[in-house]
């Protein structure tokens, strides 16, 4: 059998199946050895696209796009990646393009009526081809064999759907990203077949219960995640060292921080770091271990313990500098200077913010340019917008905000709902009640309650809500006084 391939062949398929094996154990650096490998054997898409995964799961994002980019043919899978790692590398918007890219020529691969009426409308619609028309592969073969063929094709189709759910998600458009995972739900049995225990099922308890989580309905939010692990502890073995698992621990600790149970939140966290360390290594830089340990330092700083928590804000910022060097301009580096700064403006360490806050953006101005609008961007602003109104610069605290809204302008469209929008509108708000300009905070507290409104629903009682409308309350008591005040001067 061997002597009819050639020996280059046999090898880099050889070298494929035991990388396989590997990440499937979650050794991906290891896995990524044996790619490399079969790269070197082959040098095909199929090589590129496994090295580009593994380079992901390290935490190597450039790396990873890099692999993608070198491919010559931009077919439907490697879209599909390139839009995975736009998403890690921080464009959303190009990651949004690529991956509706994907999504649209995975359906016309398909080119089924099925097919169409699951997924149709989250793609521009193309006219469902007839039977005549349907690709010669999926005509000349028993049903069995197009039914094995569409289902594999609609799979990478969830995967595509998953990845938009992911993009929304981070750019914190939660009720578009749910409808994506709404849709996922409903496209799993056609794919799978039912009762099918699939990692997208596993993932899309996760992402209901941090949906519900975002949406402050914790009932439901923890109702979900036993669910998600249940079904990982089934795929994975109960007691299996797992980076699915380990992310799963880290949620539910940030799910307690949200619930302000801090010690079960550190438990978690501590948790899912110590699998994470197992699984990727002590020291690796994977944005899910950065992840977990600033879960930890909120849960210190929900404490109120700011020495402990600028403590694990401090680590991502130490690993991914010893790993990238201090003077390489890396997102992730900036993204852990941002929040480490934050910490700093909470404990009234305002000069130190402010640097960190100046390299971040130094960092970032350089990795997209001057004017191109970026979500982390944005944060930056609102963090020197944060630490000057907490120090009662409210004129120059409301020049970063406006700044910082502007930005968030360009990135979401009009019908578009964001809580980073009403988190806005809303310190603007307070900034012009504080200067006592009390008609333009109602304006925008008007604006912010808008915005939560399209986030939460019309009828939620979410904190936010019952936060903005108790605000408007207040300013219109201001407003009332004020004209009181200036009816008896004039009076007088």
């Amino acid at each position: 059998m061997i002597a009819l391939y050639p020996a280059d062949w046999t090898k880099s398929n050889a070298y494929f199946i035991v990388s396989q094996v590997l990440t499937g154990c979650s050794k991906y650096k290891p896995a990524l050895k044996f790619a490399e490998l079969s790269d070197e054997a082959s040098n095909t898409e199929k090589s590129k696209i496994i090295l580009s995964k593994l380079h992901c799961e390290l935490g190597d994002y450039q790396k990873s796009l890099d692999e993608l980019l070198a491919i010559k043919q931009q077919t439907a899978e490697v879209h599909l990646q390139l839009g995975s790692a736009y998403i890690d590398l921080g464009y959303a918007d190009i990651a949004e393009k690529e991956t509706l890219t994907a999504l649209q020529m995975f359906h016309d691969e398909a080119c089924d009526e099925t097919v169409y009426d699951y997924y149709g409308d989250f793609v521009t619609q193309p006219e469902v081809a007839s039977n005549e028309k349907v690709k010669p592969d999926l005509i000349n073969c028993s049903s069995q064999q197009r039914l094995i063929r569409i289902r594999a094709i609609t799979s990478d189709i969830i995967t595509c759907l998953r990845i938009l759910s992911y993009i929304y998600s981070s750019m914190s458009c939660f009720e578009t990203s749910h409808q994506y995972d709404q849709k996922i739900i409903q496209s799993i049995p056609i794919t799978y077949g039912d009762n099918a225990l699939v990692e997208d099922l596993c993932d899309l308890h996760q992402n209901e219960a941090i949906y519900y989580l975002n949406m402050h309905r914790m009932d439901l939010a923890k109702e979900n995640f036993p669910k998600a692990l249940a079904l990982y502890e089934e795929m994975h073995g109960k007691d299996s060292d797992n980076v699915d698992v380990a992310l799963l621990f880290s949620n539910l600790g940030y799910l307690h921080i949200v619930a302000k149970e801090y010690d079960r939140a550190e438990d978690y966290c501590t948790m899912g770091l110590n699998m994470f360390r197992r699984v990727l290594g002590e020291d690796n830089t994977h944005e899910d271990i950065c992840r977990t340990l600033r879960n930890l330092g909120d849960a210190h700083h929900g404490r109120g313990d700011y020495t402990k928590a600028i403590e694990y804000y401090q680590r991502p910022l130490d690993l991914l500098t010893a790993e990238h060097g201090a003077d390489v301009d890396h997102r992730d580096i900036a993204d852990a200077l941002t929040r480490l700064a934050r910490i700093c403006i909470l404990s009234e360490q305002y000069q130190q913010s402010y640097q960190h806050l100046n390299k971040a953006m130094g960092m970032y101005l350089r990795l997209y340019g001057k004017d191109v609008p970026k979500i982390e961007v944005a944060a930056v602003l609102r963090e020197f917008g944060r630490s000057h109104s907490l120090n009662r610069n409210f004129m120059l605290a409301l020049d970063y905000y406006i700044k910082e809204l502007e930005m968030y302008r360009k990135i979401f469209t009009a019908d578009q709902s964001s809580l980073h929008l009403g988190e806005t509108l809303f310190s603007i708000a307070t900034c012009y009640q504080q200067s006592k300009e009390f008609s333009s905070a109602e304006d925008y507290l008007n604006q912010a309650l808008t915005e939560y409104k399209k986030c939460y629903g019309k009828e939620s009682n979410h904190p936010d809500i019952v936060k903005t409308m108790k605000a408007l309350d207040e300013i219109k008591q201001l407003m009332v006084e004020r004209r009181t005040d200036e009816q008896g001067a004039t009076a007088n």
